[in-house]
């Protein structure tokens, strides 16, 4: 559970946060992204022995490629690359360690790979600590963000790699762009470009396409 939340937290965090003090971030979302999935793919096959089959490839490389096409900026710092794609490979690593070691998801698993995490970046806090000044409102933001995309995300993931392969996890958590512009939609009332649809489809061709949907069934 440690060496996971070393990858899955620690790594994750940190390199990200580096990430975003380089450039847009959303070329930081996508390159994480990316990087996550890659690295799922060819951790999974090289600790897991899964097969590198011709539909998983072209699934994530449709996904990815949905991805840049809803994301990508034109303007793009090297060092944001180098911190996004560390954060992304240790995501991707610790999805396919969560497999390695037989970690069963749930809220028990959840809250300790939460606790060593914190346990974890508490270091780099210390190291660099400074005074911080939050109100009310910057408090109930911190909850919503602590219990939806953390706790939430994790026990979520954590599950999903009970049932999945760690590369078709990473995948179909390429969709997440596409919620996001639901609850944009929803809550801030934007519309979606003809850009976001196109990146859209392409991910969900790459997620159906690893799942191999299109795979013909004899009769």
């Amino acid at each position: 559970m440690a060496v996971c939340a070393f990858f899955g937290i620690f790594t994750l965090f940190v390199f990200e946060t580096q990430a975003y003090q380089y450039g847009n971030p959303a070329n930081v979302v996508v390159i994480l992204m990316a990087a996550a999935t890659i690295s799922a793919t060819l951790f999974g096959a090289l600790l897991l022995k899964e097969k590198l089959l011709l539909n998983t490839i072209l699934g994530v490389l449709l996904a990815i490629a949905g991805i840049f096409v809803i994301s990508w900026t034109s303007s793009v710092d090297l060092t944001l690359v180098f911190f996004a794609a560390l954060a992304g490979i240790g995501y991707g690593l610790f999805s396919v360690l969560m497999q390695r070691f037989g970690l069963q998801g749930g809220i028990y698993l959840t809250k300790y790979l939460l606790l060593f995490g914190s346990l974890l970046l508490f270091i780099p806090f210390i190291i660099t600590f400074e005074p911080v000044h939050i109100g009310y409102q910057s408090i109930l933001g911190l909850l919503g963000l602590a219990i939806f995309p953390t706790i939430l995300g994790f026990y979520c993931t954590t599950s999903a790699l009970t049932y999945l392969p760690a590369s078709k996890v990473q995948v179909i958590e390429l969709s997440e762009p596409l919620f996001a512009m639901f609850f944009v939609w929803l809550i801030l009332h934007e519309s979606a470009t003809i850009r976001f649809w196109l990146g859209a489809g392409l991910v969900i061709l790459g997620i159906l396409t690893i799942a191999n949907t299109f795979k013909k069934t004899p009769h």
